[in-house]
């Protein structure tokens, strides 16, 4: 279960019959984001951030959680209010039309550089994020 500002939860119900109403609690989440710009450093308006993270199944093992998707506004500018409180291992992947897909991991203390951000950028919503471009096909699709 999920609502916007709030961590999604999963709720399982054992037994023969549903029961008529259940009631979930879902925790507050965490607001976090940042800024997407192409390489020049302008930003990217439209872009899609999926928010993710890493999260155990019920048997244990490690699997990617989809936590919210946001859509960069004209300053590039992204939020995301349902990651959970104290979060460890983020991931984000970008998308857009006109550029190359783009993947950041929150930065830890044994993968601090390359394509991350921290945790206090993204709290701050300073985390930024860069898309390369795209390439143009032009053709013609013959149907022989």
């Amino acid at each position: 279960m999920r609502a916007p500002g709030y961590v999604a939860t999963r709720q399982e119900i054992a037994g023969d019959e549903l029961p008529r109403e259940v009631t979930v609690r879902l925790a507050r989440g965490l607001e976090i984001g940042g800024v997407v710009k192409d390489e020049a450093g302008k930003p990217i308006a439209g872009a899609k951030v999926q928010v993710n993270s890493l999260a155990r199944d019920e048997v244990g093992q490690v699997v990617m959680q989809d936590l919210d998707v946001a859509t960069t506004d004209a300053q590039g500018k992204w939020t995301s209010g349902s990651t959970p409180a104290n979060p460890t291992g983020l991931n984000f992947k970008l998308t857009h039309a006109e550029f190359t897909p783009a993947e950041y991991d929150q930065a830890t203390p044994d993968n601090p550089t390359g394509t991350v951000v921290t945790l206090a950028d993204l709290q701050a919503g300073k985390a930024v994020m860069v898309m390369q471009p795209g390439i143009t096909v032009e053709g013609t699709i013959a149907n022989d």
